[in-house]
């Protein structure tokens, strides 16, 4: 035990004992400085019969380090001075030296032991996980929102979240007839399962057959979107001008562009709004024709314009440029691009 001593505003002597060895909070997994020890004006906060000092923590309160004292131990505090019984607690202001152990002492020590904790936890489950056989039988949970649980040590070994994971990816399901009980709530399922580890193996190898290609597709496209995305941002410098919410049947966001060839220096602008009740559009904010007020839609790589009496009709076709904008704002759109009803 460490032991500090300070006087406080009142003039209050204090002496404060602390566990040198971080404790460890169960809910919450974090270690804590234990106060063992706490005399006010030379008399000891007596401990309880098991030989605990309770309701005394340190902790971080209205922006400082305090030892609080309470309930229990409030009783005794009050004993020893005079302390309103409408105050829940006493709040003791920590001196420089305790609040330098904390941060530069104790806070290591904790960090240390944690990462002690957490390998040694680590060996464990591994060594446990090596001692399974095909023919091992483990009890396995499964409920509806949460997925499958392996009870014990072993189930918080990563090969089973990788397993259980891609099972349910795969939507397939453990064996039924490991099944020895169940239950059907309104809104949940539950099963539990006595079953061999081969069995959830061969499970997981039957998940990774229908999962692999689908993985494979995914990183296909996922590659092939990365580069069209790279191509795009090395052609087009895309700065956005301004932006707002235009009054319609409702507030609608924009975004007015500007969009520069980074290989010809040709500049166009565009107004990118989000529409009540019809989404995404994309406007340019010049003529696209001689004669034609500002504005159209590109359709089908055409803009159209539309006129009263005619309705909407094609003008001309894209170039080049406008439609490598076009392309650029669809893939990084200026503003949402979701459909607000």
């Amino acid at each position: 035990m460490k032991k500090f001593e300070f006087t406080g505003k009142n003039g209050v002597e204090f002496v404060v004992g602390v566990n040198e060895d971080p404790q460890l909070n169960k809910s919450t997994d974090e270690y804590y400085l234990e106060i063992e020890y706490l005399s006010v004006n030379g008399k000891e906060i007596q401990r309880d019969k098991y030989g605990y000092l309770h309701s005394v923590e340190f902790t971080h309160a209205k922006g400082h380090f305090v030892i609080e004292v309470k309930y229990w131990a409030l009783k005794k505090f009050r004993e020893i001075i005079d302390v309103d019984k409408k105050h829940k607690a006493v709040y003791i202001l920590c001196n420089d030296d305790l609040i330098d152990y904390y941060e530069n002492v104790f806070k290591l020590k904790a960090e240390e032991t944690k990462k002690q904790r957490e390998e040694e936890k680590a060996r464990g489950i591994q060594k446990a996980f090596d001692t399974l056989t095909d023919e091992t039988i483990l009890k396995v949970d499964y409920h509806s929102s949460f997925g499958y649980t392996v009870k014990g040590e072993t189930g918080e070994h990563e090969w089973f979240k990788k397993a259980f994971s891609s099972i349910g990816r795969a939507k397939k399901d453990l064996p039924g007839k490991y099944c020895v009980d169940s239950y059907w709530g309104d809104y949940t399922i539950q099963r539990f399962y006595e079953i061999p580890f081969g069995e959830i193996k061969k499970a997981y190898n039957e998940a990774r057959k229908i999962l692999a290609p689908k993985e494979e597709k995914a990183a296909r496209e996922k590659a092939e979107r990365e580069t069209k995305e790279a191509v795009l941002k090395a052609a087009v410098k895309c700065e956005v001008i301004k932006e707002g919410r235009h009054r319609g049947e409702e507030l609608d966001p924009y975004a007015i562009v500007r969009m520069t060839s980074t290989e010809t220096g040709e500049v166009l602008e565009f107004n990118c709004r989000n529409v009540f009740d019809v989404g995404y559009v994309i406007n340019p904010t010049y003529s696209v024709a001689k004669g034609l007020e500002p504005g159209g839609l590109c359709i089908e790589n055409k803009w159209q314009t539309f006129e009263s009496g005619k309705g909407w009709y094609d003008v001309r076709e894209l170039t080049e440029f406008e439609k490598l904008c076009i392309e650029y704002l669809y893939t990084f759109p200026p503003v949402s691009t979701s459909v607000r009803l």
